[in-house]
């Protein structure tokens, strides 16, 4: 028969170990990544001595038979799903505020200085010979000429910019995919999925939802403590990790639009997985600067044609044929 005391004191041990569980998770109440702990209890059942006597149904007591973190994937994979969509619109809004700047109407926007320079044609339409209107219609011209001069440089340093900023949102992407990895090799080399540190596994957590942040990603959740992670929604297409194994994001330098490459050792290969987090955000934002830029020129384009088109069929005051007005 099992003693009495040995049960309650196995009791004691048992609750108060849980309760320094329970005291883990109030002092972590605020921790980024921390996962609540719960201590899982088992009963301590009795052996059967030999075969011919009878196995004592009372038991030994209780033991905690392990820590378990309060983790549900489906749960964390919305979360990351949340965080990508939340920094991808992040981006795309930080990016196009910075175009809407330079585009929208102003003192010294080419909105205005198109106005100006019409309402200079008005004058000189009024006035034909009033010298002072025709100067006052080539020098609104020229700052025409400069404002979407200017735009057009101001717009490409902004891609400039935005490109190199996906370099370095790219190079950190990179870094946490190498530190998930170190991590799942820790993970895998203590044993069974029940040994697996709880910390490590919080932060393997933690940086996969940082690494959602920055780029869209689906991840299956293996034995072991080991991850599957895919770069966006098609899971097992591209992977970013797949044990081991792992590639690198890099910006494509061979598009002048700003798009994205795989690295594997010495072989590249452009992607169009990236759907989501920060780095698709700056693709969208990207692809508005391109669009402005090419309205812009198309613009420019229209003006010289058919003001050069309408001045050189036109005379001057001493009677000659009128020259291109803009070039």
């Amino acid at each position: 028969m099992a003693d009495l005391f040995e049960i309650g004191k196995s009791g004691v041990q048992a609750y108060r170990r849980a309760l320094g569980v329970t005291g883990q998770n109030i002092a972590n109440a605020n921790t980024e990544g921390y996962n609540r702990r719960d201590a899982q209890l088992t009963e301590v059942s009795a052996t059967q001595g030999d075969i011919l006597s009878v196995s004592d149904q009372a038991g030994l007591g209780v033991r905690i038979e392990n820590i378990r973190r309060a983790f549900d994937s489906l749960v964390v994979t919305k979360a990351n799903k949340a965080n990508s969509s939340f920094e991808n619109a992040r981006a795309a809004n930080e990016k196009l505020s910075a175009l809407e700047r330079l585009v929208l109407p102003g003192d010294y926007s080419v909105s205005t200085y198109l106005q100006n320079f019409f309402d200079g044609l008005n004058a000189v339409h009024q006035s034909p010979t009033d010298l002072g209107a025709r100067q006052l219609v080539i020098e609104y011209g020229q700052l025409l000429a400069d404002g979407i001069s200017n735009l057009a440089i101001s717009l490409q340093d902004l891609k400039y910019d935005l490109r190199s900023e996906a370099e370095v949102v790219a190079l950190s992407a990179n870094g946490i995919v190498d530190g998930i990895l170190e991590i799942q090799k820790k993970l895998i080399s203590s044993g069974s999925s029940g040994a697996a540190s709880n910390a490590l596994l919080d932060q393997r957590d933690q940086l996969i939802n940082d690494l959602s942040g920055l780029i869209g990603v689906s991840v299956d959740y293996q034995d072991r403590g080991a991850v599957q992670i895919s770069l966006g929604q098609n899971f097992g297409k591209e992977d970013l990790i797949n044990l081991f194994s792992t590639q690198q994001i890099v910006v494509d330098e061979t598009s002048a639009s700003l798009q994205f490459s795989l690295v594997k050792g010495s072989q590249s290969q452009s992607t169009s997985q990236v759907t989501n987090g920060y780095l698709s955000g700056l693709i969208n934002a990207s692809s508005a600067i391109d669009e402005t830029l090419e309205n812009l020129s198309f613009l420019a384009s229209a003006m010289v044609s058919d003001f050069n088109s309408l001045h050189s069929n036109g005379v001057t005051l001493d009677g000659n044929i009128g020259g291109i007005m803009f070039e």
